[in-house]
């Protein structure tokens, strides 16, 4: 019997995108029930993996979120550079200090 097509890509995905897929599912989970209340197996659930590919990739929880955190951030900070750019306004230019 022959695989679907997205149960060959997800048993094959390379390290970096199974490490993404973890993410953006925990990024899920957190938006939906907070980072005290989100457990490895909400994550691995919503990313549709057993929990020991999460325990493999990241080893513990606070491993997996400060991942996420730092993912975060940097999408943060490169939606703001996008911006910027596409406003063709430099930082210094758009807030004027309060006096």
């Amino acid at each position: 019997m022959a695989r679907s097509k997205i149960e060959m890509s997800r048993r094959t995905a390379t390290r970096a995108a199974r490490r993404q897929q973890l993410i953006d599912a925990t990024m899920k989970c957190i938006a939906r029930k907070g980072i005290g209340s989100t457990t490895l197996a909400d994550v691995a659930r919503e990313a549709g993996l057993s929990q020991g590919i999460v325990n493999l990739h990241f080893r513990t929880k606070d491993n997996l979120l400060n991942e996420t955190l730092i993912e975060s951030m940097f999408s943060t900070i490169e939606r703001f550079k996008d911006r910027v750019i596409a406003d063709h306004i430099l930082p210094r230019d758009r807030w004027r200090p309060v006096r």
